[in-house]
């Protein structure tokens, strides 16, 4: 194999990986359970027009302070302990979906919030090896999706707190570059939160008030006291003296429950 052709195989590859998700709905993206719902599902669907086949596996991840998640070993509460699932295995045709039915078998464990997360990896399609068509390079990729999966015992709680706020301004001549705001979140209780985040802007008294940022499903884990999120802005730059509202509401279990709000005048 030439190195012209090495490098087209990368960049369909690279291609291929972008399109997993696009390929594999999962659906919901989050699941809780607790005493009174003990039960739990998670529809895979294929969209794509070929066969695919996934392992269905746990994975223990924490939540960093950067927001990055890192596989741990030493997870002190699993919900993988106290929760049992199947198949393990699925195939799926075109267009046809499986569900993962969870269950909650532990009864004696102690008040918290377990979490573990469901890991549902594509295999490679089986290819009868032809001879003539050897190479000296062989490059295969597991592709993967990861949803948290959380068990909650007892009575228990979560508040959010927001730090001190930075706006990141866009790179100047790059108009595709967007100004972020970096958030930190401040985890207080027992119980993580989920939710959608809003940043909302006042240029001047009286101005008309702009959404310039939103990001839906944003978790709080209890791991970490303070996790900084990076939220991109819908605009390169924010203008010097405006008024800045980040408010964090809940959705699921928390719908309709206001976490936080903040408000800040921007001054670079």
């Amino acid at each position: 194999m030439t190195l012209k052709n090495i490098y087209c195989s990368l960049a369909l590859l690279l291609l291929l990986a972008a399109q997993v998700h696009a390929n594999l709905l999962v659906s919901p993206i989050r699941v809780v359970m607790d005493e009174q719902i003990r039960t739990g599902e998670v529809t895979l669907l294929n969209t794509s027009n070929t066969t695919n086949s996934y392992t269905v596996d746990w994975i223990e991840y924490r939540q960093n302070q950067d927001d990055s998640y890192s596989i741990t070993k030493n997870n002190q509460s699993p919900a993988s302990r106290v929760l049992s699932y199947s198949p393990r295995r699925v195939t799926l045709g075109p267009q046809q979906s499986q569900k993962i039915r969870l269950r909650y078998r532990a009864n004696r464990v102690e008040d918290g919030e377990f979490r573990s997360h469901l890991r549902m990896t594509a295999l490679p399609p089986e290819k009868a090896e032809d001879d003539s068509q050897k190479t000296s390079v062989s490059i295969r990729l597991q592709l993967s999706f990861d949803l948290p999966i959380i068990v909650r015992k007892g009575q228990g709680d979560v508040s959010i707190g927001l730090g001190d706020m930075e706006v990141i301004p866009g790179v100047e001549g790059n108009e595709r570059s967007m100004a972020k705001l970096k958030i930190p979140f401040q985890h207080r209780g027992e119980f993580s939160s989920t939710g959608s985040l809003r940043v909302v802007m006042q240029t001047v008294s009286g101005a008309e008030i702009k959404q310039i940022g939103i990001i839906n499903n944003l978790n709080v884990f209890p791991e970490s006291p303070s996790v900084i999120k990076t939220i991109p802005l819908s605009l390169q730059k924010v203008p010097a003296g405006a008024a800045i509202k980040v408010t964090y509401e809940g959705s699921k279990e928390y719908k309709g429950r206001i976490f936080v709000e903040k408000v800040f005048r921007y001054e670079p």
